[in-house]
């Protein structure tokens, strides 16, 4: 028995290794390909050593002269490869089986060829020429010297109060971070925000010239660190309001950095009281996280057992995007085009405030975790389980989405799923958009209407898809827990001190606390991986790394310096995934509980949701007056952003989490678009436009795409490409490119999409015998 063990562990291993390294993968399947007889364990074994070209003279194998091609080199022919891993003589059956290469060549594909490179894209990889490697291992210290030299030098150009950039040896994050050099008349001369070292500062200044900053301008208005932010607000509080104040500097006195250094810590003072922690390596992940466990002093129990751990892995699900309506125009009369004659409707842009800080305030997880045994007692007590009880449960349950509630959850279906979407299931109108390309076979989070199987939910949750209608057919397992509010003083802290912040930086620093934290708990360690450099004398160290089981790939960077990624041989899950599970669940319970028991309760079908995405509803609302209705069920809305003189103006649930505002602050909607998820236009009536485009640079979105491009795609099926200037890092090398983007398209695939392009139906829909009736009557009328 112990030596079948071995044998199989052995094969095990083995076969990692093989599954883990491709050219040994080739060899193997060659071997299987050509040998009727199971392979021997000396063989396998030779397998794993590099193969010696020059120890045999190479004889190609007996195949049809037009068939040589598909082998890439004489390593990969199989009888040179049966020569050198066989001791015995070849067998004649497998000679025989030498000539067919069918099963071989999807082993041996020729690279495709590498595309050329036009003029133009040339001259942008001209302009901005990456710096060379060896540049970029020089420490700040080193360019001290030189940094002064180059100052000199502009003085005596007369480059005076002029912005100099310098571009980064390492990431797009470094170079937002970069150096930005002013010399005021008189200087003395300060650096404020450096922490790269500098490329050839005088070749790059001699470069430099109006048309290279006007790009530089371009594209750094829309990026930028927090900590770049908040040096030149903290620096130039009156004349720069935004990230791009670099680029209009006046006549201010310059701050010494260490004032500057002052006045950042002064920034994160309460922060950093809270956690104690902060050192020059922190980085505001992890010193939110240091904050909430000395504010809570809570004891996390980390889970131990595999399964349980996995299983929670099942119920993580992201937020929710979809497009549920695809076109709307608001009728009333405070927009323009005002029919009296129609139904009056409005359309009403809700967001959730702070949505993820309200999950995180509610009761979650903290230990003592043990699998339910009887698993039927649960299924019937859970819906009557308090929300604030001591124990909590995730369950794996079995649930029907009953026809009868089919019409009314089309919109917004409980319960989303992560699957990958069919060919089969879309439209001809999307089938006519795709065209002869298959759909990414992505998986995505699709709402939709069809029957849950082994789905892994929060209690909570479960209870209100019961409430609403779902019905729960069986409980597979359930796990147990404690649980208590124990982030809420956390939460609570940071929400105080947002309501006090007096400038927008400040509102997001304290907004990034909250949401930061709930990162932590979301940390997915399996995509960590070990990088090893390694030189080029170093061949032996290079040929250990490449036949470890545990490597993935390599990036060679020049000829004498390679980065090898290696898979982590031991993996310590220590994250509380748990929390984030429930996180993520709870935010779900309280958009869908504000959607169904509040909007549809008060208007039905009236109301019709068009857009959502994780805590934002549009919404189409048929009623004379949908601010009038709004104050009547004030306690759900903040209100604390509308002008002072308008009706619902009230500070009393300002920054209140879970509190509905409205995102165009009582401005009118006119029309919405929605193509896909994250792509969408609201035209507000004074002319105002809200234009989302996923991918597209945001200069680009602002000062090239209008509300009527949205419309011509939607109703003509028109797709729009736009030109941009982008940063790109290869290598550690940056450049930039130019690239020709699509960037809006009606194609979507999270919902069935009707001919008219506006009306979409969730997948699982089923109709009920009335509506075919309906159906089928108006098309003998047609």
């Amino acid at each position: 028995m112990d030596e079948h063990v071995e044998i199989a562990r052995r094969d095990q291993v083995i076969q990692n290794i093989l599954d883990e390294h491709a050219e040994i993968r080739r060899r193997y399947q060659v071997i299987r390909n050509i040998m009727d007889e199971p392979i021997p364990e000396t063989i396998k074994k030779r397998l794993l050593k590099p193969l010696q070209p020059r120890k045999y003279k190479y004889k190609p194998s007996p195949l049809p002269r037009k068939k040589k091609k598909q082998f890439i080199d004489a390593e990969y022919d199989p009888l040179y490869v049966l020569k050198h891993i066989l001791d015995e003589p070849i067998p004649e059956a497998a000679k025989e089986r030498l000539p067919n290469p069918l099963k071989i060549r999807k082993y041996s594909p020729i690279p495709p060829p590498r595309p050329k490179k036009t003029a133009k894209r040339k001259a942008i990889e001209k302009e901005f020429d990456p710096v060379p490697p060896s540049k970029s291992l020089r420490t700040v210290k080193d360019y001290e010297d030189e940094i002064l030299e180059v100052f000199e030098e502009a003085r005596k150009r007369g480059i005076n109060n002029k912005p100099i950039f310098w571009k980064a040896p390492w990431t797009i994050g470094n170079f937002l971070r970069g150096w930005q050099m002013y010399i005021p008349e008189g200087g003395p001369y300060y650096v404020l925000v450096g922490v790269v070292p500098l490329p050839d500062p005088q070749a790059f200044l001699e470069s430099v010239t109006p048309q290279i900053c006007k790009k530089l301008k371009e594209e750094l208005k829309d990026l930028g660190s927090l900590k770049f932010q908040l040096a030149l607000k903290i620096e130039f509080s009156k004349p720069y309001e935004t990230a791009n104040a670099t680029f209009r500097h006046e006549q201010e006195p310059l701050l010494h950095p260490g004032e500057i250094e002052a006045a950042l810590s002064r920034a994160f003072g309460k922060i950093v009281e809270t956690s104690g922690k902060w050192t020059e390596g922190s980085s505001d992940p992890g010193l939110s996280w240091d904050a909430l466990l000395k504010k809570t002093e809570v004891k996390l129990e980390l889970l131990t057992d595999y399964d349980q751990h996995l299983f929670i892995e099942k119920g993580l699900r992201g937020g929710i995007s979809m497009v549920s309506k695809r076109h709307a125009r608001a009728n009333n009369p405070a927009i323009e085009g005002y029919n009296p004659q129609k139904p009056n409707t409005s359309i009403l842009y809700l967001d959730a405030n702070n949505l993820y800080g309200w999950a995180m305030s509610q009761h979650l997880p903290t230990g003592e975790f043990r699998w339910v045994e009887d698993c039927n007692k649960i299924a019937s007590e859970i819906a009557d389980h308090p929300p604030d009880a001591a124990e909590g449960y995730i369950l794996e349950v079995d649930l029907d989405y009953p026809q009868e509630l089919h019409e009314t959850h089309n919109a917004y279906p409980l319960a989303p799923e992560r699957l990958v979407v069919q060919k089969k299931w879309m439209s001809e109108y999307q089938h006519n958009l795709q065209g002869a390309r298959s759909p990414a076979e992505v998986e995505k989070l699709v709402p939709n209407l069809r029957n849950k199987k082994r789905y892994v939910v929060h209690y909570r949750n479960l209870q209100l898809y019961l409430s609403l209608g779902m019905k729960l057919k069986k409980v597979h397992r359930a796990l147990c827990f404690e649980q208590s509010p124990w982030m809420e003083p956390y939460i609570r802290m940071n929400t105080e001190l947002r309501k006090q912040a007096a400038s927008d930086f400040e509102k997001d620093l304290y907004k990034l606390m909250n949401n930061s934290v709930f990162g932590k708990t979301m940390e997915n360690l399996r995509k960590r991986v070990n990088v090893k450099l390694v030189r080029s004398h170093e061949e032996d160290k290079l040929r250990r790394l490449i036949a470890s089981p545990s490597f993935a790939r390599a990036n060679i960077f020049d000829d004498d310096l390679a980065a090898l990624h290696m898979h982590k041989s031991r993996l310590t899950l220590n994250r509380p995934i748990y929390v984030g599970m429930s996180i993520l669940d709870l935010s779900k319970h309280l958009m869908y509980d504000f959607y169904y028991n509040h909007i549809k309760t008060q208007y039905g079908n009236r109301a019709d949701l068009l857009y959502t995405d994780t805590d934002s509803l549009l919404l189409e609302i048929q009623t004379d007056d949908v601010y009038r209705d709004m104050d009547q069920h004030a306690d759900l809305y903040d209100t604390s952003d509308y002008p002072k003189d308008h009706p619902l103006y009230n500070t009393t649930n300002k920054k209140v989490l879970g509190k509905m505002k409205d995102e165009c602050t009582g401005r009118v909607i006119e029309e919405y678009v929605g193509l896909r998820p994250k792509m969408y236009s609201i035209l507000e009536a004074g002319g105002h436009n809200i234009k989302k485009a996923k991918g597209v640079r945001k200069n680009v979105v602002k000062k090239h795409i209008r509300h009527e491009q949205y419309k011509e795609a939607l109703f003509s099926k028109k797709t729009f490409r736009h030109g941009m200037n982008v940063l790109r890092s290869k290598k550690h090398h940056i450049y930039g490119e130019y690239l020709n983007k699509i960037s809006l398209s009606p194609y979507d695939s999270k919902r069935w999409i009707a001919e008219n392009g506006v009306d979409t139906i969730a997948y699982g829909y089923e109709y009920s015998e009335a509506e075919m009736d309906a159906y089928v009557e108006e098309l003998l009328r047609d």
